[in-house]
C-alpha cells in the first residue's frame, strides 16, 4: 500500500529514432540496470497513434525495488522514448528534484560514453494541483541554475512572497490545461526558456492527477515538438545555404547579362563563348531548380508537422474564454514564422529561376542571330564561288570547243597530206574535190569526236557509250572508203 501513496514529482524523457535499435538497447540496458523487476520483454516494435492512451503503452516497464522510480520504453508515432519517472511519498521538493536530475545526468553521461545518439531530451517537474507559486518559483530557480543563466529570471529572495507570477515573456510561458486531463481546474503546463543550443527542454506541470499527462499526453506533445524543432533547425541551416547559393547565382547571372549588354560590334562574343555561357546558366538553373524543390519539400514537411502540433495543442489546452495558452500561441507563432520564411525562400528561388531561364533565352537568341549572320555570310561566299565556277566552266567550254576545232583541223590537214603523199600528187589531181574531201572529213571528224567519247567512257568505267561506237564506226567507214579510193586510182 505504501507504493500507492507515492506521487509523481518529476519525469525525464530520452528520445531516440525508432530505427536506432542498437542505441535503444544500450541505453535501456543502462537504465534497467538500476534494479527492480521488468513487467514485459523488450520488443522494439509498435507505436501509439496520436491521442491513443493505454495502460500497457510501455513495451518494457521497469520499477526500482523501492518503487521510487519507473523506467518505461515506449514507441511514439515517430520516435522511441525512454522515460524516467520519479515518485515520492513526501511530494515535490528542490532536494528531491536535484537527486532525480543527478540520476538523469548519470544516464546521459553513460549514453555519451557509449556513443548513443539522442534525438532530444525533456525534463518535466511536477507540482500539486493548482500550482503552488513557491514550488513553481523553486522549479524556475533550479532550471535557471542548471542552465547556467544567472539573472535569467528576476525571482524574489528566499523568504519573500511572490504575489503574482512574473510575466511569461520575461521568464516562462504558461497554459491552462483541460480540467478532465489533469484532475480538475487549475491544471497548468509551464515551459521554461533554455539557452540554445540546449540539449534539454524544461517544463513543469501543476496537476492534481498528473498520471495521464506524464505517462501519455505530454510525451506525445513533446516528441512532436522535438521533431518540429529538429526539422525547423535543419531547414533553417538549409535555408541559409540556399540563400547564399541564390545570391551567388544572382551575381553571376547579372554579370553575364552585363557582358551581353556591354558587348559592342568590335567586341562581340563568338558562338563558342556564348554556348559556354549557356552551359553555365543551365547549371545555375539546375541548381536553383533543385533548391526550389528542397524548399517545397520543407514547406510540405513543416506545414504537415505544424498541423499535427495544432491538433496536439487543441487536445490539451483549455480553450475556454479567459484561459491562457501562451505556450500554444508562442509555438504556433514561432513555427508559422519558420514556415513563412521557407515559403518566402521558395518564392525567391522561383523568381531567380525565372531570371536564369530568361538569361538563357537571351543568350540563346544571340547565338541564333550570330549563326544566322554566319550562314548569310557563308551563303554570299557560296554564291560568289558558284558564279566563279560557272564563269570558269564557260571559259573551259570555249577552250574545249577551240581545242576540238584545232584537233579537227590538224587531223584533217595531216591525214590529207599523208594520203596525197602515199598516192602521189598526180593521182590525187585526177580525183574530184568531193571524193578527196569526204573520207578525210570522216576520218578527222571520227578521230576528234572519238577521243572525247573515249575519255568519257574511261572516266565512267563503262563502254556503253553510243557516241563512242558511232564515232568509231564513222572512223572505220572513212578509212575503208579512203583505202578503196586509193586502190581504184593506182
Amino acid at each position: 500500500m505504501a507504493e500507492e501513496t507515492r506521487r509523481i514529482t518529476a519525469a525525464h524523457y530520452f528520445y531516440l529514432l525508432k530505427e536506432d535499435e542498437k542505441g535503444l538497447g544500450l541505453l535501456w540496458s543502462e537504465v534497467a540496470s538500476a534494479g527492480g523487476e521488468t513487467s514485459s520483454q523488450l520488443a522494439l516494435t509498435g507505436s501509439l497513434t496520436m491521442g491513443e492512451t493505454r495502460a500497457d503503452r510501455c513495451i518494457v516497464l521497469h520499477h526500482t525495488s523501492d518503487g521510487s522510480q519507473d523506467y518505461c520504453l515506449a514507441m511514439l508515432p515517430n520516435l522511441a522514448t525512454i522515460e524516467v519517472i520519479d515518485r515520492s511519498r513526501e511530494g515535490p521538493s528542490r532536494s528531491g528534484w536535484l537527486k532525480f536530475l543527478a540520476r538523469v545526468d548519470d544516464f546521459r553521461t553513460l549514453s555519451l560514453a557509449k556513443g548513443i545518439s539522442l534525438f532530444g531530451e525533456s525534463t518535466l517537474l511536477v507540482v500539486p494541483g493548482g500550482g503552488d507559486d513557491r514550488l513553481i518559483e523553486e522549479a524556475a530557480r533550479l532550471i535557471s541554475d542548471r542552465a547556467g543563466t544567472s539573472g535569467m529570471m528576476d525571482l524574489p529572495a528566499a523568504g519573500e512572497t511572490m504575489e503574482l507570477l512574473p510575466d511569461p515573456g520575461d521568464t516562462f510561458m504558461v497554459s491552462d490545461l483541460k480540467p478532465s486531463l489533469a484532475g480538475g481546474d487549475g491544471s497548468r503546463l509551464f515551459r521554461f526558456p533554455a539557452p540554445e543550443p540546449s540539449p534539454v527542454s524544461y517544463w513543469a506541470l501543476a496537476a492534481a492527477d498528473p498520471e495521464a499527462m506524464v505517462t501519455d499526453l505530454f510525451p506525445e506533445l513533446d516528441s512532436r515538438l522535438q521533431e518540429l524543432a529538429r526539422a525547423a533547425s535543419y531547414f533553417r541551416q538549409q535555408r541559409e545555404s540556399i540563400m547564399d547559393e541564390r545570391a551567388d547565382i544572382e551575381r553571376k547571372v547579372g554579370a553575364l547579362l552585363h557582358k551581353q549588354v556591354q558587348a559592342t560590334s568590335d567586341n562581340k562574343p563568338h558562338t563558342g563563348e556564348l554556348e559556354s555561357r549557356i552551359n553555365s546558366l543551365s547549371r545555375m538553373f539546375g541548381l536553383l531548380a533543385t533548391n526550389s524543390l528542397m524548399a517545397r519539400q520543407a514547406d510540405t514537411r513543416l506545414g504537415h508537422d505544424l498541423g499535427l502540433l495544432q491538433l496536439n495543442l487543441a487536445r490539451l489546452m483549455n480553450g475556454r474564454p479567459g484561459s491562457r495558452d501562451e505556450i500554444g500561441e508562442h509555438l504556433l507563432s514561432r513555427y508559422s514564422t519558420e514556415l513563412d520564411a521557407v515559403r518566402a525562400v521558395a518564392r525567391d528561388l522561383d523568381y531567380s529561376r525565372q531570371n536564369a531561364e530568361a538569361a538563357i533565352d537571351v543568350v540563346r537568341t544571340q547565338v541564333e542571330l550570330l549563326r544566322a549572320q554566319e550562314e548569310a555570310v557563308i551563303q554570299e561566299q557560296t554564291k560568289g564561288l558558284l558564279k566563279q565556277i560557272l564563269r570558269l566552266q564557260e571559259e573551259g567550254l570555249a577552250l574545249q570547243v577551240a581545242a576540238g576545232l584545232i584537233e579537227f583541223v590538224l587531223i584533217f590537214y595531216y591525214v590529207l597530206l599523208s594520203w596525197e603523199h602515199i598516192i602521189g600528187s598526180v593521182a590525187a589531181e585526177h580525183l574530184s574535190p568531193f571524193m578527196r574531201m569526204l573520207p578525210i572529213l570522216g576520218i578527222a571528224t571520227g578521230a576528234a569526236l572519238g577521243t572525247h567519247f573515249l575519255a568519257r567512257s574511261i572516266k565512267n568505267k563503262t563502254w556503253r557509250n553510243p557516241g563512242l561506237w558511232v564515232t568509231g564506226a564513222l572512223l572505220l567507214f572513212s578509212l575503208i572508203m579512203l583505202i578503196i579510193i586509193s586502190v581504184s586510182i593506182l
